[in-house]
């Protein structure tokens, strides 16, 4: 579901700025998503459009960031 998702959306804003090709899609996953990146990867790789048969797909990880009740301290 996550990687049909991934590729609805960057078909649709392909589509909407008149791209006819993707290059690239960076997919940013939180650290505590518990995503499996390679699962992921081979998902997106499966369901790859004509428009993108050259895309790289990558996929960053947002840090984690945690806040006391208490005080408000982030970490």
């Amino acid at each position: 579901a996550l990687a049909e998702g991934v590729i609805s959306t960057a078909s649709r804003v392909a589509a909407e700025e008149g791209l006819e090709e993707i290059t690239e899609i960076v997919v940013m996953v939180g650290e505590l998503q518990q995503v499996d990146r390679e699962a992921l990867l081979f998902a997106l790789e499966q369901q790859r459009t004509p428009n993108m048969r050259k895309a790289k797909f990558r996929i960053d990880p947002i840090p984690a960031r945690m806040r006391c009740r208490v005080c408000g301290e982030e970490w």
